[in-house]
């Protein structure tokens, strides 16, 4: 089995939100769990988008702090598909160039739409807490 499956497979099973990490680091932050997911969304978005324009081959630098960048975010929300993805990312620009890295920036716009839509289906859940 080679990465690229075995990191499918792990995501496969990783929970889209982790929601006791996001009450937690929402406690700890002053904030509700929606407005510091509203802010995680609009951080994600823009570090995708410099992702996207600076793809390893043109700007492998960039990528790599935008990686990194989602990464930790993604993990102080508890979106753990997402910060698995983006550690994944991280991991094979630091060095090398991944043969799988285009696969792996698909499946992180998958995983963040997915993200989305558990957010927008759980919302009263929540921002009850």
């Amino acid at each position: 089995m080679n990465d690229l499956t075995r990191l499918l497979n792990d995501l496969a099973a990783a929970p889209v939100l982790d929601e006791p990490v996001l009450r937690e680091i929402t406690g700890a932050a002053g904030m509700t769990p929606l407005e510091l997911v509203d802010m995680f969304v609009d951080d994600f978005n823009a570090n995708l988008t410099l992702m996207r324009d600076a793809l390893p081959a043109t700007n492998r630098e960039v990528f790599n702090r935008s990686a990194h960048s989602l990464k930790s975010s993604a993990g102080n929300v508890g979106a753990q598909r997402l910060a698995m993805l983006a550690a994944a990312l991280e991991k094979g620009t630091k060095y090398e160039l991944d043969p799988d890295i285009s696969v792996l920036v698909n499946q992180l716009e998958t995983a963040f739409t997915d993200f989305c839509h558990h957010i927008e289906t759980h919302r009263v859940p929540l921002s009850v807490g």
